[in-house]
């Protein structure tokens, strides 16, 4: 696959950083995962957690500038917003999935660029 190493590399490390910062570590098996597979001529990578979850009232919200989840988040709210930017930049898109007590799943699904 080509791609830009740089804005890939940007959105998997801030979403695996908040998958392994949100895992539920009291759970018996706690989980951080990510997975990759083809998908059209690209790829779908999601990573994929067992952590707290976002409640339904603020998914709509996760990836605005500034917007933390939670008072304990310690970020500065950009995280997933800059992962939005890499990924639209790459000319792919972003699907999120979360339950509150059971986790959440980011999936990005990328074409592969052309090779220059």
């Amino acid at each position: 696959m080509y791609t830009d190493e740089t804005l890939l590399s940007s959105a998997l490390q801030n979403l695996l950083d908040n998958a392994v910062k949100y895992k539920n570590t009291r759970a018996v098996l706690p989980y951080a995962m990510i997975e990759a597979h083809n998908h059209k001529e690209g790829v779908a990578i999601s990573i994929s957690d067992n952590g707290c979850g976002t409640p339904k009232e603020m998914q709509d919200k996760i990836f605005d500038m500034f917007f933390r989840g939670n008072e304990k988040s310690t970020g500065s709210g950009l995280g997933l917003y800059m992962v939005k930017k890499a990924v639209e930049k790459l000319n792919g898109d972003i699907d999120f999935t979360s339950e509150v007590g059971v986790g959440s799943v980011f999936t990005l699904y990328l074409p592969s660029l052309k090779q220059i």
